[in-house]
């Protein structure tokens, strides 16, 4: 699971990493997350 943190010139998004990064970390989503991609929604206030 990942929370998008920015999407002007890519789709930006925080997430937790298992791998060398370790702990939570900040990607683009490139092609393999976006192989991985399930579905996009959004949260907004007063739901």
């Amino acid at each position: 699971m990942g929370i998008v943190t920015g999407n002007t010139d890519s789709l930006r998004f925080i997430h937790s990493s298992s791998g060398k990064a370790g702990g939570v970390t900040i990607s683009s989503l490139n092609e393999y997350y976006a192989s991985r991609l399930v579905k996009i929604i959004s949260v907004k206030d007063g739901l």
